[in-house]
């Protein structure tokens, strides 16, 4: 059968729709770029921001409105928002199957039976994650198709840390992490196709193998760096809670783990830290940053900030602000925001959207500021860099990226997915020029 993939919010999502775009291929499933041409639209769907689930809501009726003409068309939806309404999509005829945030490869079953002319119960794959969910049986990761030589590899699924303002525990369960040895198994397999880059994933990934009690995330760490082929590792989300000093030591000095660390601040104020459930106060958050700064100098900084959380006052943003003159982050992904309509989510959105607006201006304003000066401060500089693709100008000039999280352009002969040191001449906005 011919599908058609839409994709929506994070990271894991893409790596889940890849991951089953192998899949399906290799059963004589192929994707197609036109979705006049599908016989089934998949939509990988995300309900963490009200924009993000909103995207996703429009797109299914539109859906809707093609299946006027076309009703063999097929719906499948995918990710969190399909664990958040469930059977209002069934209600609405708004989909064909739901199958949630795990075990997709159940999908395979459901194509079948329609290429073949026979039923299937599907209410028998309509076994959404929930919170006590412990059985996850993981497709194999594949390569990002806009760069080959890199792939996503989720290594834990779920979050069990239930802060105030997110909905994700209660849509991907709690945290299963995945066996070592297929993770290993699946990213020698990647190298041996030519991928150079592994993205580690996980809602709260450096809490890999708490659950399991085999393998520590630092450990896991480490032994992706020795299989040959393997150039730069990253991972992405982490969790300040989880930032032990193992992690320390193996990020500082292992030089394939990138020298980017995405640490998620949240807010600046320990009144807020505590409503959020975050579980660390801004005093532990800096003693992460300051060792990592003391062990290796060129570590860059990246977090996530949410303006306007429920009675917030003009002071403790005003911490917020502080804590980022100080840690100097290279970028900043900033969020107002907007409450969930799970009931567990306590706090009201009683902040309003003036006053948000006029703080995320701010923030972004303090951020571009930082970011500047940091990149000014490259100059004369020599470092170690992937080619990530060509520029869409100009054939000789390609994009590269730095293992500390810098991107710049290059005149070069190297191919997308090379590894080479760059020497920085200048700046041209927020691009470094070699």
């Amino acid at each position: 059968m011919k599908l058609y993939y839409e994709i929506y919010g994070c990271e894991m999502n893409k790596s889940q729709a890849f991951s089953l775009q192998n899949f399906l291929e290799k059963n004589n499933h192929n994707t197609v770029s036109d979705i006049k041409q599908a016989d089934v639209i998949l939509i990988f769907t995300c309900s963490v921001r009200y924009t993000a689930e909103q995207r996703a809501i429009g797109r299914l009726h539109y859906f809707k409105f093609l299946k006027k003409d076309r009703p063999e068309l097929k719906v499948i939806i995918l990710g969190c928002l399909s664990e958040q309404e469930n059977t209002y999509f069934f209600e609405k005829n708004l989909a064909d199957l739901v199958i949630g945030t795990v075990n997709h490869q159940h999908i395979l079953n459901y194509l079948n039976s329609l290429e073949n002319n026979y039923e299937i119960d599907i209410n028998q794959y309509f076994d959404l994650t929930s919170s006590i969910k412990s059985k996850i049986d993981y497709l194999d990761s594949y390569i990002d198709p806009q760069h080959p030589f890199k792939s996503f590899v989720t290594i834990i699924h779920g979050c069990s840390n239930f802060c105030s303002y997110c909905i994700v525990p209660y849509l991907r369960g709690k945290e299963i992490s995945r066996k070592k040895e297929d993770i290993l198994r699946d990213i020698k397999h990647l190298a041996e196709i030519g991928v150079k880059e592994i993205v580690l994933l996980g809602q709260n990934v450096n809490a890999y193998g708490i659950d399991i009690q085999t393998c520590t995330f630092s450990e896991l760490l480490n032994e992706i760096t020795k299989i040959d082929g393997i150039e730069l590792v990253s991972f992405l989300s982490s969790h300040p809670k989880d930032f032990s000093d193992d992690l320390i030591e193996a990020v500082s000095f292992n030089p394939k783990i990138s020298k980017i660390v995405h640490l998620p601040l949240q807010s600046g104020s320990n009144a807020i830290l505590s409503k959020m459930n975050r579980k660390y106060d801004i005093e532990r958050y800096l003693s992460i940053v300051e060792k990592l700064k003391s062990k290796n100098g060129e570590i860059q900084f990246s977090t996530d900030i949410i303006v306007g959380f429920p009675d917030q006052p003009e002071d403790d943003f005003s911490q917020t602000l502080s804590i980022v003159k100080n840690v100097k982050y290279l970028d900043i992904f900033t969020y107002r925001y907007s409450e969930r309509k799970l009931k567990v989510i306590k706090y009201p959105d009683n902040i309003n959207e003036d006053i948000k607006l006029k703080r995320l201006s701010e923030l972004i304003e303090l951020k571009e500021e930082i970011g500047r000066i940091i990149r000014v401060n490259q100059i004369g500089k020599i470092k170690k860099a992937l080619i990530v693709e060509e520029s869409k100008n100009d054939k000789d000039k390609k994009l590269f990226k730095t293992f500390d999280g810098f991107f710049g352009v290059i005149n070069s002969n190297e191919k997308p997915g090379s590894i080479l040191n760059v020497e920085i001449k200048s700046i041209k906005g927020n691009t470094l020029i070699s």
